[in-house]
């Protein structure tokens, strides 16, 4: 799972901005701009406008199962 992180902080600062974000997601083809949106805003837990290991990536990933496979 750290690999998807790596994937999306393509500057690798540690961070996943939003522009990495939409970016990643709009590269894979995972959805339109709309649900990128939402998901990001979603994933930045701490809201400080960026998605970070520690606590948002953390949250994410032991909320997982609720969203399913379409993550």
């Amino acid at each position: 799972m750290a690999d998807i992180f790596s994937k999306f902080d393509m500057n690798g600062d540690g961070e996943i901005d939003e522009t990495e974000f939409i970016a990643h997601w709009t590269l894979l083809h995972l959805g339109d701009l709309e649900h990128a949106v939402t998901l990001f805003h979603r994933a930045d837990t701490d809201k400080d406008g960026a998605i970070s290991r520690d606590p948002d990536y953390t949250r994410l990933l032991a909320n997982m199962k609720f969203v399913g496979p379409y993550l």
